[in-house]
């Protein structure tokens, strides 16, 4: 998931695919529907095709409390290049928030994310 993919910008596309066009459709489409331009809505469609970082962030949660720092650590060794953005710390407490404690799947105790 690219870090600066935006919840709403994600649930609008997966909204916007769902009702005006039944669940699939050219992006062209999509991004003349939703009145965008289709450099605005890469972010949100390769949020909504891919898995990480939350895939690394459960399986650190699972096996203990961890900070961003951490998370960065192991995204970095697994070969997620956003992990190397020099405002990755920010970006990811803002994607963990957005994406994860919304969706139930994370918890944030002061600087620790649990798995749920």
């Amino acid at each position: 998931m690219p870090l600066d993919a935006r919840l709403a910008d994600v649930l609008g596309l997966l909204d916007t695919l769902e009702n005006d066009f039944g669940g699939a459709a050219d992006i062209y489409k999509v991004a003349q529907q939703m009145d965008s331009d289709l450099d605005d809505l890469v972010p949100a469609l390769n949020a909504a095709s891919s898995l990480e970082p939350f895939r690394t962030a459960m399986e650190l949660g699972r096996r203990s409390p961890f900070h961003i720092d951490e998370l960065i650590s192991e995204l970095g060794r697994r070969g997620y290049h956003d992990a190397k953005d020099p405002n990755a710390r920010d970006l990811l407490s803002i994607l963990l928030a957005e994406w994860g404690v919304y969706a139930g799947i994370l918890r944030r105790k002061g600087d620790e994310y649990v798995a749920l």
